[in-house]
C-alpha cells in the first residue's frame, strides 16, 4: 500500500475530503504535525507522495517557524523525484516558493466563499478536466504568489490572479480549500475569528452558506482528489485525453468527433429512436445494478459511497467493459446518459473508472510484461 506524507499546520485545518478519498483509493497516510514538534522529513524517501495543508503562518516567516524551511526542502525533493505533490493554501504557497516564485502579502485578505474561474488549460488537465468552469470554494488567505516559471495556471478569482497551478505532470497547488468539510469551516471560523473581523465578515456570514456551497463543491473535490490519488497508485500519470472519453447527454445530437457512441444506462431513454442515436452499442450491463441505483437516487451526499460500490460492481464484471476499452484504443468514445444531473450519474463514475483502466494499458509496458519481468 502506498503511503502519503501529510503535513498539517493547524489543528483546525485537517485533510478533510482528501483523507476520505485517500482511504477509499487504498492510499495510507502518515500525518506530520510540525506545530506539535513532529520532525519534518528532509527528503521524500519512502513516501509515494506529499500533501501540504494550510496554516496561519507565511512562507517568509521561516525565522519564526523553522519547520517551513524543512518543508521547502521536502517539497523540492518530491518534485525532483517526480512524486505527486498536492499543496493547499499555505501548501500551495510553499510549493510555489520551492519552485522559485515569490510569495508576498496580498492587497487584501481573501476570506469567505468566492467564485474561482478555471483557465482554458484546466479543460485538458488530468485533475480538472470536466469540472465546472466556475465554482465557489472557501478561501482563507492573505498571501499570494506569482505563477512559478514552467508551471501552468489553472484558475483565478476576482481578488487573486493565481488560484491554482500545475507544475510538471503531478505537482498541484490550490490556494482555495477544495478539501473543506462543514466541520473544517466551523473549526476555522472559531479558531481564526479575529481574521473575519479584519475583512468585515461575521461568523454567521461564513457558516450559513455552507449548505449552499458544499453540496456543489464536494463532488468537484472528490473527483479532483481521486484523480490525484491515482497518480500515486499508477506507475505513470494518466493524461486526461489518453482514454479519449467524453460524456454526453443522450438527447444531444450526434457529432462527427464523438467516435464510438455507447449508451451506458440500463433503461432506454424516453422518446429516442435507435436510428436517431447512431449507437455503436447499448451496454446495459455496465450500468449500476437496480439495487445500487435505487439506493443512490442521484443524491450528492451519497456520491462517494456510490462510486465505491459501483467500482466494485465493475471490477466483478470487467468483461462488460471490453467494447469501450477496445474502441478507446482506436479513437474517441462518447458515453451517453439520460440523467439530468450531469455531475452525479453513473456515466461520470464510469468514465473515471475507465480512465484508470485505460491508463494502466496505455502507458509504458503492459501489465503482463511487468509481471513476467518480476517473476
Amino acid at each position: 500500500m502506498p503511503t502519503v506524507c501529510v503535513i498539517q499546520h493547524a489543528v483546525c485545518e485537517t485533510p478533510g475530503l482528501i483523507a476520505d478519498v485517500l482511504q477509499q483509493e487504498g492510499v495510507a497516510r502518515e500525518l506530520v504535525r510540525p506545530y506539535r514538534g513532529d520532525p519534518v522529513p528532509d527528503r521524500i524517501g519512502r513516501y509515494a507522495c506529499l500533501v501540504v495543508l494550510g496554516g496561519p503562518m507565511g512562507v517568509y516567516e521561516q525565522d519564526r517557524y523553522p519547520f517551513l524551511a524543512q518543508e521547502l526542502r521536502l517539497i523540492e525533493s518530491a518534485v525532483k523525484a517526480q512524486r505527486p505533490v498536492l499543496g493547499v493554501c499555505l501548501g500551495s504557497q510553499l510549493l510555489a516558493a520551492a519552485l522559485g516564485a515569490p510569495v508576498t502579502r496580498g492587497f487584501q485578505k481573501e476570506i469567505g466563499w468566492h467564485p474561482v474561474t478555471l483557465s482554458k488549460a484546466a479543460a485538458d488537465d488530468a485533475l480538472l478536466h470536466g469540472a465546472p468552469a466556475s465554482f465557489t470554494p472557501l478561501h482563507w488567505h492573505g498571501d499570494v504568489f506569482e505563477l512559478p516559471r514552467g508551471a501552468v495556471s489553472l484558475g483565478w478569482s476576482k481578488l487573486t490572479e493565481c488560484q491554482a497551478f500545475r507544475y510538471g505532470p503531478s505537482a498541484y497547488g490550490f490556494l482555495f480549500h477544495l478539501e473543506a468539510t462543514a466541520e473544517t469551516v466551523r473549526r476555522m471560523a472559531k479558531k481564526f475569528r479575529h481574521e473575519l473581523g479584519e475583512v468585515g465578515v461575521c461568523e454567521r456570514e461564513l457558516l450559513e452558506p455552507i449548505k449552499e456551497h458544499l453540496p456543489a463543491l464536494q463532488p468537484v473535490g472528490t473527483r479532483v482528489f481521486e484523480r490525484w490519488s491515482r497518480l500515486v497508485t499508477q506507475e505513470s500519470p494518466l493524461a486526461p485525453n489518453a482514454a479519449k472519453l467524453r460524456l454526453k447527454r443522450v438527447y444531444d445530437p450526434p457529432a462527427l468527433d464523438d467516435g464510438a457512441r455507447f449508451l451506458v444506462d440500463r433503461l432506454w431513454p424516453r422518446g429516442q429512436r435507435k436510428e436517431t442515436l447512431q449507437l455503436d452499442g447499448w451496454l446495459k450491463d455496465v450500468a449500476p445494478s437496480h439495487a445500487l441505483c435505487g439506493w443512490f437516487d442521484h443524491d450528492p451526499a451519497k456520491w462517494l459511497e456510490f462510486r465505491r460500490r459501483y467500482f466494485a460492481e465493475l471490477a466483478a464484471r470487467a468483461e462488460t467493459l471490453s467494447p469501450i476499452l477496445q474502441a478507446a484504443q482506436h479513437g474517441n468514445v462518447a458515453l451517453l446518459f439520460s440523467a439530468r444531473d450531469a455531475e452525479h450519474n453513473n456515466a461520470v463514475a464510469l468514465a473515471d473508472y475507465l480512465q484508470s483502466q485505460l491508463g494502466r494499458e496505455s502507458f509504458g509496458e503492459r501489465r503482463g510484461d511487468r509481471s513476467r519481468r518480476r517473476s
